[in-house]
């Protein structure tokens, strides 16, 4: 099998310690793994496994110094044990399973439209006190945590466009269902949380169009070839989003250097190449590169007795607990008032050493049974895209955050209100 040979001469080739010769194996490994395999959950999760190793890890520039081979090593061992689970199924005994669909109601409408408006409410209350969070994105570390979560509260909404006209999806409904969810999220400066949003969305749309109980193929799909432009023009949607965001930060800063002023201090070049892949690359290279100092100094934690993996989830307590980004930053230093993200790699390192590579491996054999359930059940659908987006938030962040929890206690109260039965519903076109 061409996938456990590549795998064997990755980890043959950490014998001879060759950058290069490990960088190459594995990205070839995962760049086949996301081609070759038809299943939907398996493309996900190698396509964004090599776009973060492949795009971050060259040492083209100086930005975060230069990755070190132990690094790499660490790296690659964790990616390999978090992919391997999902490229083999143990075949089980064909049973009856009940379908379950998500219906919207009336109620459901009602109470989207009243989280809303207090959504707005409290964006204009930030802009009115804060200022203009979108333009001055440093002013966000001065909104209050409880006021950012409210905002970015609506996000969700968008994951029950699909439930809601399963026929056709109106223009109307997109607006409403949406696009308003999301904009307050964007003007606060929250771009990453929107962009994997998107992403969610795009995924369920294959999802919910295919027929409960029959797997998500890809490979000659009716249903992918009639909606992959859709789900292309998402992921273009997403790209502007970085992209936008990173320039304009950049522009209307007065404490961080200009696009151009990175391009010529770090890839000592006047190019105006490296301008289009500086969003992802920086935003890649700045957590591997954390991580990479980390790693190279041989950091751990002696701040708190617990994880500090875990530690941002004790900051919502009574009482002043050190933010784990706050502590990284004293560490490796910082320009702006917010914490540094050392990726999932780099954010468990502090604790485990080299047991961080199995960091990944939980996270993705929860994930394969929510996408395993969600054949047959269109709430597994939503747990399923909205548990992969946030896993990829933790990977590139590093640290746990309440508002991964917040997100399931927002979710789980809309199941709810599509299971209360009202008397009399009467169907409406948004």
């Amino acid at each position: 099998m061409i996938v456990l040979f590549l795998m064997i001469m990755v980890l043959l080739s950490f014998f001879v310690g060759n950058y290069g010769l490990t960088y190459s194996l594995m990205s070839a490994t995962l760049f086949y793994v996301a081609w070759k395999y038809n299943s939907l959950n398996v493309k996900i999760f190698a396509a964004f496994f090599f776009a973060y190793y492949f795009i971050p890890l060259p040492n083209i520039s100086t930005y975060r110094g230069t990755i070190t081979y132990k690094t790499l090593q660490i790296y690659t061992l964790m990616l390999l044990i978090g992919i391997f689970p999902l490229l083999f199924r143990i075949k089980k005994r064909h049973k009856i399973i009940k379908k379950r669909r998500i219906k919207i109601s009336l109620l459901f409408k009602a109470i989207v439209s009243i989280h809303l408006f207090i959504v707005y409410v409290v964006l204009f209350y930030i802009y009115a006190k804060y200022g203009p969070v979108l333009l001055y994105q440093e002013l966000r570390f001065q909104v209050p945590a409880s006021l950012g979560y409210l905002v970015k509260s609506s996000i969700y909404i968008p994951l029950f466009i699909f439930f809601i006209n399963r026929e056709k999806t109106t223009l109307l409904t997109i607006f409403k269902y949406g696009i308003l969810p999301l904009i307050p999220a964007l003007f606060i400066g929250s771009r990453g949380t929107v962009i994997l949003i998107v992403i969610s969305v795009a995924m369920l749309l294959i999802m919910v169009k295919t027929e409960l109980g029959e797997s998500y193929s890809l490979k000659n799909s009716e249903i992918w070839n009639k909606y992959k432009k859709y789900v292309y023009s998402l992921g273009l949607t997403s790209l502007l989003i970085l992209h936008l965001f990173y320039y304009t930060r950049r522009i209307f800063s007065n404490r961080l250097v200009s696009n151009l002023q990175i391009v010529k201090t770090y890839f000592n070049s006047n190019s105006y190449f490296f301008l289009l892949i500086l969003p992802l690359y920086t935003s890649f290279r700045e957590t591997i590169g954390i991580a990479n100092s980390l790693i190279k100094s041989e950091v751990h934690n002696n701040v708190t007795n617990y994880p500090l993996f875990f530690s941002e989830l004790i900051t919502v307590l009574p009482g002043e607990q050190p933010a784990p980004g706050q502590i990284v930053g004293q560490i490796i230093g910082k320009k702006l008032e917010g914490g540094l993200t050392p990726n999932i790699m780099g954010g468990l390192y502090l604790d485990f050493g080299w047991y961080t590579i199995f960091g990944c491996v939980f996270f993705v054999l929860t994930i394969k049974y929510f996408y395993s359930k969600s054949f047959y059940n269109e709430y597994y659908k939503v747990l399923y895209v909205i548990s992969i987006t946030q896993f990829f938030h933790l990977f590139h962040r590093g640290f746990m955050k309440p508002e991964y929890l917040v997100s399931y206690a927002i979710i789980l109260a809309y199941f709810l209100i599509t299971r209360i039965k009202v008397n009399k519903i009467q169907r409406l076109d948004i």
